[in-house]
């Protein structure tokens, strides 16, 4: 077998001291050895001083303690902007119904119900006893509204009326 290099001995050496060192002082010192109150913070490992100076995990904590009493109030806050033209006026509003129109049966037809001069149309619908509205929108200028009614599916004939809501400036 041949002689081990210089080098190679002292790898092999350092490597022992390595993985045995910690175990040797363990073999040298044991908790029975200390005496309570003797190691001071100073005596501890940098490490160990800063994870001793980190926060406690939040969920080593204890349970939620009960709530407390309620605070003061709090001032008042500043006063909210003006409504738009002083808020909602019912008289402002007005309910306008179109003429009786018979929807026929297997049918599309359309119609428009119109507000009056400076009125804005700002809804509508349409009621009858057969078909329904399947697209209602204002009409040009803002001053209708436009219903398409669908009696495709009927097999009788109905009649109904188109409405709009008007608002007036």
């Amino acid at each position: 077998m041949k002689r081990p290099s210089a080098s190679m001995v002292v790898a092999v050496t350092a490597l022992s001291v390595a993985l045995g060192g910690t175990a040797t002082a363990a073999k040298l010192i044991t908790g029975a050895q200390i005496r309570n109150g003797t190691i001071t913070r100073a005596d501890l490992a940098p490490s160990l001083r800063a994870d001793l100076a980190r926060p406690a995990v939040q969920s080593v904590a204890g349970p939620q303690g009960l709530p407390g009493p309620a605070g003061p109030q709090g001032p008042a806050g500043a006063p909210g902007p003006a409504g738009v033209n002083g808020g909602f006026d019912p008289a402002r509003v007005a309910f306008r119904v179109g003429p009786d129109l018979t929807v026929w049966a297997g049918d599309l037809t359309s119609l428009s119900v119109s507000c009056l001069p400076g009125e804005t149309a700002i809804s509508g619908g349409f009621v009858s006893t057969m078909g329904y509205a399947f697209s209602d929108h204002p009409g040009p200028g803002g001053t209708s509204w436009t219903i398409l009614v669908d009696n495709l599916d009927g097999l009788v004939d109905g009649i109904g009326r188109g409405y709009v809501v008007c608002a007036r400036a």
